[in-house]
């Protein structure tokens, strides 16, 4: 489980919110494009490496140890 670091502040609490909205609509669309989209667009707002984080905490999910 990711351990959270004590100057991160609400950027991990966000982007795990991110991560989940994207990872339950592929779930239901499995949709890779939207997936896609949305992880650029998670890039774009909330800043360089937010697309590899926000895909390490789907991946948590895909594997059950992140609800």
């Amino acid at each position: 489980m990711y351990k959270l670091k004590k100057q991160e502040g609400d950027r991990v609490q966000i982007e795990m919110g991110e991560a989940r909205v994207i990872f339950r609509s592929w779930q239901t669309t499995q949709d890779r494009e939207f997936v896609r989209a949305m992880l650029e667009r998670a890039e774009k707002f909330y800043g360089m490496g937010a697309k590899e984080r926000i895909r390490a905490y789907m991946n948590q999910m895909k594997e059950g140890t992140l609800e």
